[in-house]
C-alpha cells in the first residue's frame, strides 16, 4: 500500500520487561484530538463529524479502514485516531498518525471483520467500510507482503492474504 501515516513502533526493555516503545507524537507546534473531542466540537459547530473529517483527510481515514480490515485490528475506538492540528492556527492538518495496534488479528474468524468503529454511527463491517474506501482512493499496494512478517502464524497470514485478494476484487 502506499504511504500510511503511522506511529512506528520498537521493541524495548524497560526494568526488565519488554515493551514497545515509539517517538513523541506531538511537539509545541503540533498537537493531536481524538475522534472523541473533534465530535464535540462538530456539535458545537453544526458541522457532520464524519464528514468534516473526511473533507480533511480523504486518504487517510480511508487507507485506515484498509489497513485495518486487513490486520483485523479491533481497537480502532474514537480515542485511538483523531486530527493533527498545527497549534499556532488551530488548523487541522490531516489525521494523526495511526497508533495502537495491540487488538490486530482479533477480528479474524471470519472475511467480514468486527464492527468498523471509525464509519460509527454507520453500522458496518470492517470489510464493507473497506471495500467502499478502496472504491473512493484505490488499493495503492506498492509491493508484495512478505509472509515471513507472520513468523509462523500461518493462519493468520491465510486470513490476510484472503482479505487482500476481496480488496483487490473491487
Amino acid at each position: 500500500m502506499d504511504k500510511v501515516n503511522q506511529v512506528l513502533y520498537e521493541e524495548d526493555i524497560f526494568e526488565g520487561v519488554t515493551v514497545s516503545v515509539s517517538k513523541l507524537m506531538t511537539s509545541k507546534s503540533k498537537s493531536i484530538t481524538t475522534r472523541a473531542a473533534f465530535d464535540i466540537y462538530a456539535v458545537n459547530h453544526d458541522l457532520n463529524s464524519l464528514d468534516s473529517i473526511i473533507k480533511i483527510d480523504d486518504y487517510g481515514y480511508y487507507m485506515m479502514n484498509i489497513l485495518d480490515y486487513l490486520i483485523g485490528n479491533t481497537d480502532r475506538h474514537w480515542e485511538n485516531w483523531g486530527i493533527l492540528i498545527d497549534n499556532e492556527t488551530g488548523k487541522a492538518l490531516r489525521l494523526h498518525d495511526l497508533m495502537d495496534f495491540n487488538q490486530s488479528f482479533k477480528a479474524y474468524d471470519t472475511l467480514e471483520g468486527g464492527l468498523c468503529q471509525t464509519t460509527l454511527p454507520r453500522h458496518i463491517s470492517q470489510k464493507d467500510a473497506a471495500l467502499e474506501a478502496v472504491r473512493e482512493i484505490g488499493l495503492n499496494q506498492i509491493k508484495e507482503v512478505d509472509k515471513s512478517l507472520f513468523e509462523g502464524r500461518d493462519n493468520d497470514y491465510e486470513m490476510f492474504e484472503r482479505r487482500l485478494e476481496v480488496l483487490q476484487g473491487v
